[in-house]
């Protein structure tokens, strides 16, 4: 049985490397045809080839028998002279097994029998498939070691939330069409960018990035997140699978080392399309190339930016200008798919024709005037040849009557065992049909499509089922789409708010929870009480990551004041935090946007004394102590009606900078809307609410100058899962107070916010 699986398995890989070899020279004579066209379509191409090659042997089980190629040389009977009257031929009986049987015929000595040929333990077959497990082997070990190290890599990383870098991937991300979620990490011992992940995109940049200039950084980030689009990470796992199981054949080879050179010139021709000029892009990569070092065992499992051997190549297709640097349209996309399943089907359904079918037609007889016909002559020597060969087969198989008998045995139990194997065929059937029954009672779960396609329909009846079928989504970014899209409804109840938050203890990504909490704080909907709800706190508990724990606990300390019950449980989940920096914050605005007492400030001193680093908890201490205090140590402070007028002289005058804008100017007029508006943009959803009152603007909305005293200013866009807003009120202390957020992390309101809010009001749909 042993040797009958090697050589069944040898024989396979053998038939679909010859096979899948026309369809590698198939993508190599395309490939050279395609020399001036884009290396994005020349990219499809060999992801195609090795795809198909990939599919070949599961192909095979699935397509019909087409077959065309004899399993047997066909021989042609000869014109035959003389009958044949020697009678040195002996016959051996090689199997006889129920209606089974093969007679092998060899020349022999009457007087002698020949020797038994000698065999080999192991024949070439069993070892050249032991070679290729091993090679299969090596290149998997190879694979493995590139996936631990990237592990070993992010978690030694640090996230990158600097400002900067995060409002330029952003840039980058809106303007190259991506709509994943993309981490930016920094680790001390990287030495080149990278990027890795297939449905949790990574870049990681070297310890040198923030001495880079802008324009370097801005030609990085777009290199990596254009592998990030291309679904890059994907296509090199296609190829490494290809090459695992392939290795042996040279074409594979030069298939892998082509699609890895052609992604690269790829996300070249990517950061060029954006505005980058080739000089300067060549530049950046020239210095990038001599300055950094390699990717450490990491290439198998991570897309390295710099490679020196493809750096030649790669600099001389960027200064050439005649180079097509187009991506590849849908179309061309269709077309080369159609081509790769054109080369696959014919060839995984050829099959060897039957040795029945191909059996010699009968020699046409011809008469002679002298003699027999030739076919009376081809008969009579048949006879006397089948007379001869019956003869000697009695006469073996009566001394071998054992032998025989043995056989017979083995025949009986084949029997036995067929009917055993087809009576235990018939309980599986009967076990696949009652499985099939009850999956079609069941029914299945819905996807992630048909439940964003249920919230948008606008039913709010069916808004906490859509929340419980989320529940059965493992994948936290394809739970966060459809909780957002539920969220970008006007009409949710406060109870599917509170289930929202239920929906998000259970993500296993920091990332997404923290938008999705966000989102529903943000809601207009959400109740403004001074109550945690308990869900909330539990989902608070869930984090492990202290920076998005902190931003969800600021968000909610900026959003209202909390009752005592509620700053206690928040002040336990600052207590759990394993970030002495995050924890010093939380605390900090806690103490200065709200009063904390009684088991509240019990709750505070609690978790600042988890604080290990002296320093933080001074800071955190100082917040709280700062902060007046109505406790048994100080009088409470009188009533208004008790306290003395102060005439007006002896009032302070107000400086005129902290003077709030309360009249309008000439030409300015005072804006008042509410308004909400939806559209979509090449399937794209993009959602846009303006809420405005009292705010001064000139001849056009979007020219805002000023709030007047309770003027209050809300813009909001949510497009491609994300969400940014800037919301704006003047209370008659000072200058209206602008803030500015993305997707719930607090970003300042520069010179590029300002510009997003107008072009936002001016054109809102």
């Amino acid at each position: 049985m042993s040797g009958f699986l090697d050589s069944t398995l040898f024989s396979a890989v053998v038939d679909t490397a010859i096979r899948g070899t026309f369809i590698l020279l198939a993508a190599l004579a395309g490939t050279a045809l395609m020399r001036r066209t884009s290396a994005a379509a020349r990219h499809l191409v060999w992801l195609a080839a090795l795809t198909a090659l990939l599919l070949l042997p599961i192909a095979r089980g699935f397509v019909p028998e087409w077959r065309v190629l004899p399993s047997v040389p066909v021989v042609f009977s000869a014109p035959a002279a003389e009958p044949v009257t020697s009678p040195a031929v002996s016959l051996d009986v090689a199997a006889i097994v129920g209606d089974a049987g093969a007679v092998a015929a060899r020349p022999s000595n009457a007087a002698t029998e020949a020797p038994a040929p000698f065999r080999m333990p192991m024949d070439w077959k069993t070892l050249a498939l032991l070679a290729w497990a091993a090679g299969v082997a090596v290149l998997t070990l190879r694979l493995v070691y590139g996936l631990a190290r990237v592990a070993w890599i992010e978690r030694r990383a640090t996230e990158l939330t600097d400002d900067g870098w995060v409002r330029l991937t952003d840039g980058l991300a809106r303007r190259l069409g991506l709509g994943r979620i993309v981490r930016l990490l920094r680790e001390p011992g990287a030495t080149v960018p990278m990027t890795w992940g297939i449905f949790r995109p990574v870049i990681l940049l070297p310890r040198e990035a923030d001495g880079w200039d802008d324009e370097r950084r801005r030609v990085v980030l777009a290199h990596e997140l254009a592998h990030v689009r291309r679904w890059d990470a994907l296509t090199q796992w296609i190829a490494h699978l290809a090459l695992a199981v392939y290795w042996f054949n040279p074409l594979v080879w030069v298939a892998v080392r082509k699609l890895r050179e052609e992604r690269e010139h790829a996300c070249d021709d990517a950061v060029l399309e954006i505005g980058t000029r080739p000089a300067e892009y060549a530049d950046h990569l020239l210095n990038i190339v001599r300055s950094l070092g390699s990717s450490h065992g990491t290439a198998t499992a991570a897309l390295a930016m710099a490679r020196r051997s493809q750096f030649e190549g790669r600099l001389l297709a960027i200064l050439d200008n005649a180079v097509r640097r187009n991506g590849v349209s849908r179309a061309a996309g269709l077309a080369t798919a159609a081509a790769a399943l054109a080369c696959l089907v014919p060839l995984a359904a050829m099959r060897p024709a039957d040795r029945a079918a191909l059996a010699p037609a009968s020699v046409a007889a011809t008469e002679s005037p002298d003699g027999p016909t030739r076919q009376e002559t081809t008969t009579k020597t048949t006879a006397e040849t089948t007379v001869r060969i019956a003869g000697k087969m009695d006469e073996r198989l009566r001394g071998e009557a054992p032998l025989a008998d043995a056989l017979a045995g083995l025949a009986a139990k084949r029997d036995t065992l067929s009917a055993e194997q087809a009576a235990l065929s018939a309980r599986l059937a009967g076990l696949d049909a009652r499985a099939s029954t009850l999956r079609d009672a069941a029914g299945s779960a819905p996807t992630r499509r048909e439940l964003m396609e249920a919230a948008a329909a606008g039913d709010p009846g069916l808004y906490a089922e859509i929340i419980r079928a989320a529940l059965d989504i493992e994948d936290s970014s394809e739970r966060r789409l459809v909780l957002a899209r539920v969220l970008e409804q006007g009409d949710v109840s406060p109870e599917n708010l509170v289930a929202i938050f239920a929906a998000t203890r259970t993500m296993g990504s920091d990332s997404e929870r923290r938008i999705v909490i966000t989102h529903v704080l943000e809601h207009r909907q959400y109740p403004r009480t001074a109550a945690l709800p308990a869900v909330l706190a539990e989902s608070l508990h869930g984090f492990t990551s202290a920076t998005e724990q902190r931003i969800v606990l600021t968000s909610i300390l900026e959003r209202r004041r909390l009752d005592t019950p509620s700053l206690v449980s928040l002040f336990r989940v600052v207590a759990g935090m394993d970030s002495d920096t995050e924890r010093r914050l939380v605390l900090v605005a806690a103490a200065e946007r709200q009063p904390v007492e009684g088991a509240a400030r019990e709750a505070y001193l609690a978790a600042a004394r988890t604080i290990e680093s002296d320093s933080e908890q001074a800071l955190a201490l100082s917040a709280l102590v700062a902060r007046p205090s109505a406790g048994p140590g100080r009088p409470p402070p009188a009533p208004a009606a008790a306290r003395a007028p102060v005439p007006p002289a002896a009032r302070a005058p107000v400086p005129p900078a902290a003077r709030p804008v309360r009249e309008a100017r000439r030409g300015d007029q005072v804006w008042n809307s509410s308004n909400e508006y939806i559209a979509d943009h090449d399937g794209r959803r993009r959602v846009v609410r303006i809420r405005s009152h009292n705010v001064i603007v000139g001849e056009n909305p979007w020219d805002v100058r000023g709030l007047r005293t309770g003027g209050t200013l809300f813009v909001e866009e949510q497009m491609d899962g994300q969400r940014r807003r800037v919301e704006a009120s003047c209370d008659g202390a000072g200058d209206p107070v602008w803030r500015y957020a993305v997707d719930g992390q607090v970003r300042p309101f520069d010179t590029a916010a300002r510009r997003w809010m107008e072009s936002v009001i001016r054109n809102p749909s």
